[in-house]
């Protein structure tokens, strides 16, 4: 039997051979890819690169019609007709039968054209297959985990960043996702599900405030069976970049929480609340509006707002007196040396360097000695923007309400004499010079910069938060040059780069430092529920509850157990405290690191390397309180003595902190927009002494010597020893449990050796 050879058996050897080459490229490709990215690759064999393959079959097809006596002008058209419907699997040899009988070799070939082209169909269905069966079991997978479960409710790559951070939890994306988002999704491995978010369009959801969608149902769902079942927890992060979207979401799950929680007693309600956390993202320009569902939730629902994340995280890294050393600072006092001026300068004064300014204001207060007595020594605040830094609704509304409505009071209080009506008035710890009212561009920038900073003695900060992440660093640029030309020492730069990006050349320098960092400071899952400012903040708020309970009762003993007190305090901390009240725990936690500074000290992470020596308790305690130590009962919780405290505080630097920590109270319930409560309204109201956290009001915004008059005051009311209503010991109280509050977060005290 002979085997008949054409004049086509060679040109079709060489479509085999190039055939084979391609698959094999493609075995080699998909080889190196990542299982992530394989799909991804397999689909695209599919939907253009497999066009390579048709290089194959036109010749293939030429050869057939050319054979069979067909024109040139019908074999090239016919040839890319037959080769196009390959796409879709239509196998017609009709026209070139009379080669394919005649060439075994060209046979081969155009069957071999014809199984690569069927592969490729049947991957790219595979692909699809595997797809559709493989989010489905990862959704049956999350819903079934008995691990704590982060469902995520918004595609975009704000969540995605905060899906990748997450080490712990099972994690769902949920969202009204399409199938080309679906297929990029399913390929990095990211665990979704997509529901309808309206029958008709975003648009339309956007402006039917109370419009029912899938989204909404299937997360009070998942709320409900959450709180209903006792191992189970999980954490829900709202965030479609939609305030509105936001807003309605959240009303439903409060409407959700008003059924779960209805005929529970406070501690089943605390429970739950450990168990079913929903955090919400929105704009600060609506941040009243989150504030009001916050306090209508049932304590499940906390806002974020991501300014104020980015502050907190400033202010705890960098807070004045970061890069302070013995030259601005005497540790034996713990005052600023006398003569020291602190200047702030803010570039831009946008959301960012807002809030920035609100936090370090609640947080960083310095006192220096003047006529052998301690004074507060005001921070000087420098705005630099093409906007009028007064003419602004939210300062006047909070920081400003003191100034701009107290100003006759003030005056009258500072020159008459005799009885006053109000207790005396605290002096600011920080001014605002009158707004540098300059555009960047403004010939006059650098002159005003310059005048603002460049005085005798001074401690000097910059933050740069006016423009994009480029537009930032150009300035910094630009002012470390000045810096240099004008002769400025102990001055820092701080320049907002939300992407991180510390690639540049200014950030190898030790004066010149990034912040803002979205991913890490802001949509990262640790700063978001894992908080350690936070969480400090809660045991704080505990052992406050827990002392009270015992040193109220004559005998100084606990009736109930400490796990019921807790969760008591747990619950309040949501249901029963206001926002105010849980942000002056926390930011009380914040200052501690300036606090330690100011005696000479800092804390580190327990796991970092440390060339001096942890202190142990008693090292500390003798360092900050010297012959002044706390009282201390017999009753230990959770690791911590009770505290005994009386009215008889000693001269020491126990005291001095203890002053520190009023100011700091003080200026943070200014920066909220509080303002004192007067002696008629503090004796008038037995309950709550003055205090009115709706009208923002109260009877302890005063001096620390104004406190001791507000103790004799309540005393000589309600016919009680003094005491009993003393607040002065809540102002000891966070330093006297820093080391205990430290230790317990991973935390160990160093001395500063600065």
């Amino acid at each position: 039997m002979f085997i008949i050879f054409s004049k086509y058996t060679l040109p079709s050897i060489a479509c085999i051979l190039f055939l084979l080459t391609c698959i094999i490229v493609w075995l080699i490709k998909i080889c190196k890819k990542t299982p992530s990215q394989r799909i991804e690759f397999i689909r695209k064999l599919k939907k253009g690169n497999c066009a390579i393959v048709y290089l194959a079959a036109i010749p293939l097809y030429i050869f057939g019609y050319l054979h069979a006596g067909k024109d040139w002008l019908e074999t090239i058209f016919g040839s890319i007709s037959k080769t196009m419907t390959l796409v879709v699997l239509r196998y017609d040899t009709t026209p070139i039968q009379t080669l394919l009988d005649l060439d075994p070799v060209y046979m081969f070939a155009v069957y071999f054209c014809f199984v690569v082209v069927a592969i490729h169909a049947v991957l790219f269905v595979f692909s699809l297959a595997y797809q559709r069966v493989g989010e489905k079991w990862r959704v049956k997978c999350w819903s079934r985990s008995r691990k704590e479960k982060l469902l995520l409710v918004g595609l975009n790559s704000e969540n995605l960043a905060i899906y990748k951070s997450e080490k712990k939890r099972k994690a769902l994306l949920l969202d009204d996702i399409s199938d080309k988002e679906k297929a990029s999704l399913f390929a990095k491995r990211i665990t979704y599900l997509s529901k309808h978010a309206d029958v008709n369009s975003r648009k339309r959801r956007r402006s039917n405030f109370e419009s029912r969608n899938e989204i909404e149902d299937y997360c009070c769902e998942l709320f409900e069976k959450t709180a209903t079942r006792k191992k189970s927890s999980c954490v829900i992060i709202i965030n479609t970049q939609e305030d509105e979207t936001n807003i309605a979401l959240c009303h439903k799950i409060i409407a959700c929480s008003d059924r779960v929680f209805r005929g529970k007693d406070k501690q089943a309600i605390a429970q739950t609340i450990s168990r079913v956390q929903v955090y919400v993202f929105g704009k600060p320009a609506h941040e009243t509006v989150y504030d009001s569902i916050v306090e209508s939730s049932n304590g499940c629902i906390h806002y974020l707002n991501k300014y104020r994340q980015i502050a907190i995280d400033f202010i705890n890294r960098y807070p004045l007196t970061q890069f302070m050393t013995r030259k601005q600072l005497n540790y034996k006092t713990s005052l600023l040396r006398e003569g020291i001026n602190v200047n702030v300068a803010m570039i831009g004064f946008g959301k960012t360097n807002q809030q920035i300014f609100l936090t370090s204001v609640a947080n960083n207060q310095f006192m220096t000695e003047k006529d052998g007595k301690m004074v507060l020594k005001p921070i000087n605040y420098h705005i630099f923007d093409k906007q009028n830094a007064d003419s602004n609704k939210n300062l006047n509304h909070s920081y400003r309400r003191f100034q701009n409505e107290f100003k006759d009071e003030i005056e009258k209080q500072q020159k008459s004499g005799g009885e006053q009506p109000y207790l005396p008035f605290p002096m600011l710890s920080s001014t605002i010079t009158p707004p540098h009212v300059l555009d960047v561009n403004d010939p006059e920038f650098y002159a005003e910069i310059r005048n603002a900073l460049l005085e005798k003695n001074s401690f000097n900060y910059i933050v740069i938060a006016f423009g994009t992440d480029l537009e930032n660093l150009d300035m910094a640029q630009k002012l470390l040059v000045k810096k240099q030309e004008w002769g400025l020492s102990d001055t820092y730069v701080f320049v907002k780069v939300r992407s991180g990006n510390c690639s540049h050349k200014i950030f190898q320098r030790d004066d010149c430092f990034l912040i803002g960092d979205e991913k890490q400071v802001v949509y990262h899952i640790d700063r978001i529920v894992n908080d350690t400012i936070t969480s400090m903040a809660m045991m704080r708020n505990r052992i406050y509850a827990l002392e009270y309970e015992i040193t109220s009762r004559p005998n100084k003993m606990l009736v109930e157990p400490i796990e019921l007190v807790y969760a008591r305090a747990n619950c309040d901390w949501y249901i029963k405290k206001t926002q105010t009240e849980r942000e002056s725990n926390l930011y009380a936690c914040l200052s501690l690191r300036s606090k330690m500074h100011l005696m000479g000290l800092d804390y580190i992470r327990a796991d970092e390397k440390e060339p001096n020596k942890p202190l142990s308790e008693k090292q500390y305690l003798k360092h900050y309180a010297g012959d002044n130590p706390p009282i201390v009962t017999d009753d230990v919780a959770d690791g911590k003595a009770i505290i005994e405290y009386d009215t008889n505080f000693k001269e020491s630097r126990r005291k001095t902190m203890a002053i520190y920590e009023h100011y700091r109270w003080n200026s943070f319930m200014f920066s909220k927009g509080f303002v004192p409560a007067s002696k008629a309204e503090i004796r008038a109201d037995t309950k709550q002494n003055g205090k009115d956290y709706s009208l923002r009001r109260h009877g302890n915004l005063t001096t620390f010597e104004g406190l001791v008059e507000f103790r004799k005051l309540i005393a000589a009311r309600d016919k009680r020893e003094e005491c009993e209503t003393d607040v002065i010991k809540y102002d000891y109280q966070i330093l006297d449990d820093a080391y205990w509050l430290l230790t317990r977060n991973n935390f160990q005290i160093v001395n500063r050796g600065k």
